[in-house]
């Protein structure tokens, strides 16, 4: 039997019909259709696609009856207010309960996280949600969150009563008003319009008087990765893990498996064990890095301490200049890399892990899902080995052919 998700079978040995919530990784979850057919300790099912005899499909003509017990069981479990999409979320997060043994407080950051990356704020400061397409991941983690803290009873820490329905509910609360210096950068009612309209256009975050020599005379810092780790920069730039990333993956999520050079196995991430495990992967090399965003947010200027946005139109012209002028000060440089950021989620790597290591470099396209507000555009030029560099500041020429320069007004 290969089951799919989204459909019912039948347990040929009792009668007992289940709908198939999900299959990853040869693994299969499965819930009792109708609560009132089986013992509690049978409601939810996992094991592994081979494992799956004795089941038959249901027919479809038998769909409808099954739908109407399934959610009928569904609303007494959740109540209404989650929704049929957070319904989904949670009794999914069973095929792979990642956050087990996770701390209070690293929940609490967690939450605060999914905050952070779920709201924006307009040109006047009023926060917003993210649109509905982009919402849906961290809907989906913030339900993993209160489904597991429901399964260890640690509901009542992290949610309130509403007031009108009475339904216990997370409330994630993010306000950019807590920012430091929020006052001086805060650029409601200033925001600058683009002046014109670019397919791909980069956005770089900063102070006026640096991002005016950078327009006017091509003047640019490019940092070693190294820099990020300073503790003296704020939180949108601080990144102690520049170049390394860390993964605490759970005992049924994605496999990871490292052997020596022998075939012997050093770690097996699927294996039983009491405590939870933490993979350190890169960190062994430091690179140059020049970091934009690839988005216009008003926000950005608040967490980046920015009275001005450097606004690139010609991304390929931009880059050619920019690698040329860093090669003129440092020829042993091997070559640039260029690409989005991806973000990944420390406790639940599975969606990026394998793509982490498609390249010698690609670990350094990564970063922490915390930061994924700042969608952000890197170019690089990796070093052979860790060793120590310094900046560099470099001048390719005025670059007012390629980008504009916009300043908040402080009037």
């Amino acid at each position: 039997m290969t089951f799919k998700a989204g459909f019912f079978y039948r347990r040929t040995t009792d009668g007992a019909v289940f709908l198939c919530e999900q299959v990853k990784d040869a693994r299969i979850l499965l819930h009792i259709a109708d609560v009132h057919s089986c013992a509690a300790g049978e409601r939810r099912l996992v094991f592994r696609n081979c494992e799956g005899e004795n089941w038959e499909e249901v027919d479809e003509s038998e769909h409808a009856q099954f739908l109407s017990t399934y959610w009928r069981d569904a609303f007494d479990e959740y109540g209404k207010e989650v929704g049929e999409q957070g319904i989904v979320f949670r009794r999914q997060y069973h095929l792979d309960p990642y956050l087990h043994g996770v701390s209070d407080t690293e929940i609490r950051e967690r939450l605060a996280a999914i905050a952070d990356n779920s709201i924006r704020y307009d040109s006047n400061g009023s926060s917003r949600l993210l649109e509905s397409a982009r919402l849906a991941y961290w809907h989906r983690k913030a339900e993993e969150a209160l489904e597991h803290l429901r399964s260890i009873g640690k509901n009542e820490f992290f949610v309130e009563s509403d007031s009108l329905s009475g339904a216990q509910i997370l409330r994630l609360r993010h306000d950019i008003r807590e920012k430091k210096n929020y006052g001086k950068y805060a650029p409601w009612g200033k925001v600058p319009q683009l002046a014109r309209d670019t397919l791909r256009p980069l956005y770089k975050y900063g102070e006026a008087k640096y991002l005016r020599l950078a327009l006017e005379q091509g003047r640019f810092r490019i940092s070693p990765s190294s820099c990020y780790s300073d503790s003296s920069l704020n939180s949108a730039r601080l990144d102690k893990d520049e170049g390394r990333i860390t993964l605490r993956p759970s005992q049924r999520g994605f496999r990871i498996l490292l052997q020596d050079q022998q075939g012997r196995t050093i770690t097996d991430t699927s294996h039983p064990r009491e405590n939870q495990l933490a993979l350190e992967i890169g960190g062994d090399q430091n690179f140059y890095v020049w970091c934009c965003s690839k988005a216009y947010e008003p926000r950005l200027f608040v967490d980046f301490e920015a009275d001005a946005c450097l606004v690139i139109h010609e991304l390929q012209t931009f880059a050619e200049r920019l690698n040329s002028g860093l090669y003129e000060k440092f020829r042993e440089l091997p070559g640039m890399y260029a690409n989005d950021v991806k973000y990944y989620d420390p406790l639940c790597p599975d969606d990026s892990f394998p793509e982490m290591f498609t390249s010698p470099f690609a670990l350094f396209f990564y970063k922490d899902f915390r930061y994924a507000y700042q969608d952000e555009y890197r170019f690089l030029w990796p070093m052979k080995d860790l060793i120590a560099l310094k900046p560099i500041e470099i001048e390719i020429g005025p670059i007012t052919d390629i980008a504009e320069l916009l300043q908040i007004s402080r009037q």
